[in-house]
């Protein structure tokens, strides 16, 4: 699904999961969902299986899931273009994530996802779609690393827009909006980042903030399809930098934050910054 297709139509957006751990494996958890996102709503079932490791040691993931899905379209005024936005399908997922540190300095990460209708059961849609991503961190002194990762997206046969994939967000692009004339059957796209320490000090009394971290970064990718090569595709990149901390009010919550800006590089299409602003509040 694209992230914020449908966000600004009065539609409500919701992502609700229930899972229950320890079913008769160490790991293994499963659980129902529902969620409507990203011009996709749908309910289904799904299963995880993480076995526990020591440090050091190779860690690895997997998910599978099935759903039941009505996608739609979100935007007030669609255009008239050829791309199917409406219909109903099920999707079976099934996803691998694993990491491994060859030394203390540096871990390599994974992430390695299909995802495709049952033709089984009944659906408007037929399409294969995946991703592939691979990262690399580098500690290079305290609280100092590089992160480079490089992802890899394709869908082929009749897939819907929500399906195509979306170059502009916060996950690919920073310096891009979340438009779907910026989405397309093929991806390829690269993130290099640099963190290192800001400030440790407590602040503000009760309210105190640790592990303020900076960060540069640049991001480089292309979309591409049938009708528009991947030599003929745009090249686009942005450079940006943010802040990353930890509030704690007084022991009794954390907040995990991040504010991040980024620019378009040699764009005359796209010159307006991107603001990106993440929190997830946590209590004790």
């Amino acid at each position: 699904a694209i992230p914020g297709y449908g966000s600004k139509n009065k539609r409500g957006l919701y992502i609700f999961n229930l899972d229950r751990e320890h079913l008769g494996l160490h790991g293994l958890e499963a659980g129902v969902s529902a969620r409507e996102y990203g011009g996709v709503r749908s309910q289904g079932i799904r299963a995880t299986y993480k076995p526990s490791n020591n440090p050091g040691e190779l860690e690895y993931k997997f998910h599978s899931s099935f759903s039941r899905e009505i996608l739609f379209s979100a935007r007030n005024n669609p255009d008239n273009s050829d791309v199917i936005e409406t219909g109903e399908s099920n999707t079976f997922l099934l996803e691998h994530t694993g990491a491994v540190s060859p030394i203390d300095s540096y871990r390599i990460n994974w992430n390695i996802w299909n995802e495709q209708p049952s033709l089984e059961m009944e659906s408007d849609f037929s399409y294969v779609r995946g991703q592939a991503k691979l990262g690399q961190i580098l500690r290079v002194g305290h609280r100092k690393w590089f992160e480079f990762d490089i992802i890899h997206a394709t869908t082929s046969g009749k897939s819907p827009l929500q399906k195509k994939f979306q170059l502009g967000s916060p996950a690919v692009l920073r310096g891009y909006p979340q438009h779907t004339n910026l989405s397309d059957d093929h991806l390829l796209a690269s993130r290099l980042n640099f963190k290192f320490p800001l400030i440790t000090k407590p602040l503000w009394g009760m309210l105190s903030a640790f592990k303020i971290q900076g960060t540069v970064f640049y991001d480089q990718g292309k979309i591409w399809s049938e009708h528009i090569s991947y030599e003929k595709a745009k090249h686009r990149e942005n450079a940006g930098m943010g802040i990353e901390w930890t509030l704690d009010t007084a022991s009794l919550f954390q907040v995990p934050l991040k504010i991040e800006v980024a620019f378009p590089l040699n764009d005359p299409d796209y010159k307006k910054p991107q603001f990106i602003f993440l929190g997830v509040l946590t209590g004790s």
